[in-house]
């Protein structure tokens, strides 16, 4: 029962291109799908939101860490008049994650966050990360895999050094609660908290995303084998280099080939 019959090949986005780039070819090569092909996939999918709508019964509340939070989402005026600095509140935050609340679930959904203050978004991006962490991982490794994963793939940028690293304590506290909460008859086994903290060194840096995108460095992780990350470097330039194809697909700088998830700070 073959519903297409030819596809052309089509250059597949990496971790920062626009996946909006790709979608008219796409479609430029999508031939008419068989009626049956296609009540299967809606079964399928129909299944798969089951499947999800169970697992979220399963999730383990998150704890948000204390004192983070500032009035009005100021810390300052002189940091309002110096930075133009307004943090977004808690309400807004959740408002506009529940329109994309099953991407941002997703461990492996990757959130880009250029001007993430001291972590109002990130916090709430990892903590729903985490949550469907706590419902699907059912053993330690597959737990410490899925807590490393949802790091990898939550990235925040942000002018001022204060804000940079209140936002990695503020993630790695949600890491450390969720431990307790879920695995708290487990030790967490050496490295873990070492690539805990090398990820969001990674992930959460210092920069400006407007200004200077030639010196903010990304690293795109992927998963190719079990319980591995291979690690990309790319500047915040390449990614956003465009020609009039609008379709150049950006190039690493460096390159660390598949390493243990709980070897990552010792491999670098």
């Amino acid at each position: 029962m073959s519903a297409i019959s030819k596809r052309t090949s089509v250059p597949q986005p990496t971790l920062f291109t626009d996946v909006s780039d790709y979608e008219e070819d796409e479609a430029e090569n999508e031939l008419e799908v068989d009626p049956k092909l296609a009540s299967l996939r809606q079964h399928a999918a129909e299944k798969a939101d089951r499947d999800r709508q169970k697992a979220r019964k399963r999730e383990k509340d998150i704890e948000r860490p204390d004192g983070y939070d500032h009035k009005d989402g100021i810390k300052s005026r002189e940091r309002v008049q110096s930075v133009a600095e307004v943090l977004t509140p808690e309400r807004e935050v959740n408002a506009m994650l529940d329109l994309v609340d099953d991407t941002v679930r997703d461990p492996r959904s990757r959130v880009l966050e250029p001007a993430c203050g001291n972590g109002n978004f990130l916090e709430e991006i990892l903590a729903r990360k985490l949550a469907t962490v706590t419902a699907t991982a059912r053993t330690q490794d597959q737990f410490e895999f899925g807590v490393i994963l949802s790091l990898t793939n939550t990235y925040g940028i942000d002018i001022d050094q204060e804000n940079v690293d209140e936002a990695r304590a503020r993630l790695r506290a949600l890491v450390v609660h969720a431990y307790s909460t879920v695995r708290n008859t487990n030790k967490p086994r050496p490295g873990f908290y070492q690539s805990v903290d090398y990820v969001l060194g990674t992930n959460i840096i210092l920069g400006d995303s407007w200004h200077g995108a030639d010196k903010v460095v990304l690293v795109e992780y992927s998963t190719p084998f079990t319980d591995k990350f291979t690690r990309r470097f790319f500047t915040l330039a390449e990614i956003e280099r465009r020609d009039e194809s609008q379709k150049i697909i950006p190039k690493p700088f460096n390159v660390i080939a598949a390493t243990h998830f709980l070897e990552l700070a010792n491999v670098a």
